[in-house]
């Protein structure tokens, strides 16, 4: 997965936040405060958000075990995609609690940006869908000066169905897309 578009904005920040960056409390909470100083100097914010810690290796081998390898690839999208969504979500209250206009973004959401092709478990981004979404959703929160906070290599197909993106570098590829 390649950034989707190419136009480059300096007074905005995507910051993508690891896995193990926010993996308890105390980090998430300095890791707001630093977001904090960063629009207290004017720059426009996102994030992208990795599931904490080993979520998403602990979700995939709980199926792996539980399913005897007969989890489909449809049911494993939705569940890896669970830790994503947690850790957004928590991290976006994070923001709340000391202050921030945040919004929490979720694949259930109805303008949900990122659109994919139906390829479970290694889907693909549709540019021509996405681009238009992206700009949309994120100059109206910009405008409102919100916080977007959404998590991290996640799509949904256009009959509205989660996926995982290509590759393990699919949330820092995110990141880049959404700095329109």
């Amino acid at each position: 997965m390649k950034p989707l578009g190419n136009k480059i904005n300096n007074n905005r920040i995507v910051f993508k936040l690891g896995g193990k960056s926010i993996s308890d409390g105390e980090k998430a909470k300095k890791l707001a405060e630093k977001v904090l100083f960063k629009l207290k100097t004017g720059k426009q914010i996102a994030i992208v958000v990795s599931a904490t810690g080993d979520t998403t290796d602990l979700l995939i081998r709980y199926c792996e075990k539980a399913c005897g390898g007969k989890v489909s690839k449809k049911d494993l999208d939705e569940i890896v995609a669970m830790g994503e969504r947690t850790s957004a979500r928590l991290f976006a209250a994070t923001l709340k609690a000391q202050g921030a206009n945040t919004k929490f973004l979720d694949p259930s959401d109805i303008d949900w940006p990122i659109i994919t092709d139906d390829n479970f478990g290694d889907a693909n981004p549709l540019e021509s869908e996405c681009l238009p979404k992206i700009r949309s959703k994120l100059e109206q929160l910009f405008n409102e000066n919100i916080i977007p906070v959404m998590p991290g290599f996640i799509g949904k197909t256009l009959r509205g169905e989660i996926t995982t993106l290509v590759g393990v570098e699919a949330t820092q590829q995110l990141s880049l897309s959404l700095k329109p």
